[in-house]
């Protein structure tokens, strides 16, 4: 499993682009930002990796899922991928963060 920030894809991005040669044998799970692509996040797992429940987060711009890894016994492991831009403020997002793990944080135990 990978992650990626900035990766400058909007909406109008076809997948078939990106999903067919340079990713294989990974599947991309996409959260495109139609206001600013560089905000825009990705992450890919490889097909013995289910994701289930994934959740965008606006307030701190992350993406929340669950991996369960087949090879592992189903182990499954709930991840918290966020990104804060450069120029926005680190007090404000610090604020959102401990705001949004307070509403969260039970779910990522």
């Amino acid at each position: 499993m990978f992650l990626l920030t900035e990766t400058q894809l909007t909406p109008s991005d076809s997948d078939n682009d990106i999903q067919d040669h340079p990713l294989y044998p990974f599947i991309s799970n996409r959260q495109d930002n139609c206001d600013n692509r560089y905000s825009s996040l990705a992450f890919c797992n490889k097909t013995t990796v289910c994701i289930t429940e994934k959740e965008y987060l606006p307030l701190i711009n992350a993406l929340m899922f669950t991996a369960v890894f087949r090879t592992r016994k189903n182990c499954e492991i709930r991840f918290l991928f966020l990104y804060r831009e450069q120029a926005s403020d680190v007090d404000d997002f610090v604020n959102n963060l401990k705001h949004m793990i307070s509403q969260i944080g039970t779910q990522l135990m």
